[in-house]
């Protein structure tokens, strides 16, 4: 039988495997000998970094920092800081990976709480969210061309997007910051905040080019009894060049950056000033993805013999965009009434999920809100928490994973007890439009049992109704599609109105 079958591959990418893991924070921390001893703790924060990640086979390594920082005040009633780099390390085994899977680990803070054994001496017990996703890389045969033995094959055409990575990159980046002019000089930094966002994101051969800006957040103290604090802000060009095996230059690059912890260190230039020595230690989320034209066989049959195509449902991604939207967020928070001022503001999204539905796509999730203002009694510290809803402008697949991310929050004080917060909420992450295709994956004729035309019909009328397909009745007649469509001087396979249709007999 003189039938020629042409397949080509398609490039899946399929989420097989998605967990959470906690890693446990518990120790004991005494205050250093520079530091007065503890009245009253106002808050504990942490700070997560991710410095490396390692997968072979079916073993993960994800290695990290917790940056613990303490506010508390002092006996002379004002605020001090002290801080703690814990490191740690989590392994696991991932039963659903090889080595050609994609593997990416996250490390959220879970929670954090301390408590005051005595006056210099803290117990600290918390846990790490660590967010464990596998994707499946494969490639499935597919039908994409036939001829021979009267061979009729429909055809679909459609732009398709093949991810070649997805990656989480440590970044970090150090700066010397001059204070503002006119501002007192800083005696001891309490707590650092910043956020990042990326304007450009080019693909090279092995390498990934962010640019964007960082926006900087340093509140300090400015005397030495800790009851007078300033803050100092800046905005940051931002240039990293990643290392990205599997980036190839021209391939469509998506990036979110999500700002883990700011370091500060006090400091003075050539002349005497002070000057803030800062690192900003980021997680950029990158997708790459190539974009390809596909024609895939999703039917077929012959004019000559009974036919049979198997088929296969295979998920087929379609043109990658990048899903995002920026909106502004205000809410009116209960702070207390005895809270005069608000001296330094910062916000951490958290238990952000993604729901998609037929009306739409959505992310939600919760800010929580760190406030160091001033009372009667001096600096104090207040922790609220509120709720937000980003809609999104596409519908997304069950592939998207949101990065969000917020701007620096201002507040203001706007009645006996309440705060008005304003900030924006931004959610970026790469998206695909595909579906689940069935296509066939071969092609098998009965040859022993031939199609023969009836003498007794010199012709054959049908009468067909809207909405008709010109193919499903061609295959019905075992007749060329293209001969109805040309003895009937059709231009379209879907028939708009009812009428009748010459069929070839021949």
């Amino acid at each position: 039988m003189n039938l020629s079958v042409t397949k080509g591959p398609i490039g899946i990418s399929e989420l097989v495997y998605s967990t959470t893991a906690e890693q446990a924070i518990e120790c004991d921390v005494m205050l250093p000998d520079y530091c007065p001893d503890m009245v009253r703790i106002l808050c504990c924060e942490a700070d997560v970094v991710q410095s490396s990640l390692s997968h072979h086979g079916q073993r993960l390594t994800l290695d990290g920092t917790v940056g613990l920082t303490v506010l508390y005040q002092s006996a002379e009633g004002g605020v001090r800081r002290t801080e703690y780099k814990l490191p740690f390390s989590h392994s696991m085994d991932l039963k659903s990976a090889d080595e050609g899977s994609m593997v990416t680990a996250v490390a959220d803070l879970s929670y954090i709480n301390c408590r005051a054994v005595g006056p210099r001496r803290l117990d600290v017990r918390g846990a790490i969210a660590i967010g464990v996703k596998v994707w499946a890389q494969k490639e499935e045969e597919a039908v994409v061309a036939a001829e021979g033995e009267g061979i009729q094959l429909k055809l679909k055409e459609m732009e398709a997007c093949r991810v070649v990575g997805r990656l989480c990159l440590p970044l970090r980046q150090t700066e010397d910051l001059d204070l503002p002019q006119n501002t007192p000089a800083p005696t001891a930094v309490l707590r650092a905040t910043g956020s990042a966002t990326i304007s450009e994101c080019r693909a090279l051969d092995g390498r990934v080019v962010l640019k964007g800006e960082i926006a900087l957040r340093i509140c300090y103290t400015t005397d030495e009894t800790g009851r007078h604090t300033d803050v100092a802000e800046y905005l940051l060009p931002l240039s990293q060049i990643a290392d990205a095996p599997a980036a190839r230059e021209g391939a469509s690059c998506t990036a979110a950056l999500r700002v883990c912890g700011v370091d500060v260190e006090l400091g003075e230039d050539m002349a005497g000033e002070s000057v803030f020595t800062v690192e900003v230690h980021m997680l950029a989320f990158v997708h790459l993805c190539e974009n390809m034209a596909l024609q895939l066989a999703t039917d077929c049959y012959s004019t000559r013999y009974p036919c049979e195509g198997k088929k296969k449902p295979v998920p087929v991604a379609g043109s990658g965009y990048v899903a995002q939207e920026r909106k502004p967020y205000k809410a009116t928070l209960n702070v207390g009434e005895d809270l005069e001022q608000i001296n330094c503001l910062w916000a951490r999204p958290q238990k952000v999920s993604c729901q998609t539905t037929a009306e739409g796509s959505q992310v939600t999730g919760m800010l929580r809100i760190g406030i160091l203002g001033q009372t009667a009694d001096g600096v104090d510290f207040r922790e609220r928490q509120t709720d937000f809803t980003l809609p999104l402008p596409q519908r997304v697949g069950p592939d998207f994973t949101p990065e969000v991310g917020v701007t620096l929050p201002e507040g203001s004080l706007s009645g006996i007890g309440e705060m008005e917060l304003e900030c924006d909420i931004w959610v970026v992450g790469a998206a695909s439009d595909g579906a689940t295709m069935e296509v066939l994956t071969d092609i098998a004729l009965t040859d022993d049992r031939p199609f023969e035309a009836d003498p007794a019909v010199g012709i054959r009328i049908y009468y067909a109704q809207p909405g008709e397909s010109v193919w499903d009745i061609a295959k019905r007649y075992h007749v060329a599609q293209g001969r109805i469509l040309e003895d009937n001087e059709l231009s379209s396979d879907t028939l708009s109105a009812r009428r009748a249709l010459i069929i070839p007999t021949v």
